[in-house]
């Protein structure tokens, strides 16, 4: 299978006003691999100069232990920075547990 590159993984529906973030099939081993997704997020964002709700899709996306600490915290940054809102589907109850408990770190 061929990874699609993170690029094609942020869309913007203008209509919507919504930011799709799609981590389906994606793994994030370590901190740098989450700051690389997490400056393209940034760095796209910004350009549009607005808020937006997200659509992020989590189906069979994989956070290492030693990576979610950074994940949450740079979550966090980005919601508060340019988000209306957010949906998230496919959570596993592991991501939903662990997203609640990062999110006070």
């Amino acid at each position: 299978m061929v990874e699609r590159p993170i690029g094609e993984r942020i869309i913007f529906h203008d209509a919507m006003e919504t930011m799709e973030v799609d981590w389906s099939d994606w793994t994030f081993a370590s901190v740098p691999q989450v700051d690389e997704f997490y400056d393209e997020i940034d760095r796209r964002a910004t350009a549009t100069g607005k808020r937006w709700y997200f659509l992020v899709i989590y189906v069979g996306c994989v956070i290492a232990p030693e990576a979610w600490p950074r994940f949450a915290e740079r979550g966090k940054n980005s919601n508060i920075t340019y988000g209306l809102g957010t949906v998230r589907v496919g959570t596993t109850t592991e991501t939903r547990g662990c997203s609640f408990r990062c999110s006070k770190l």
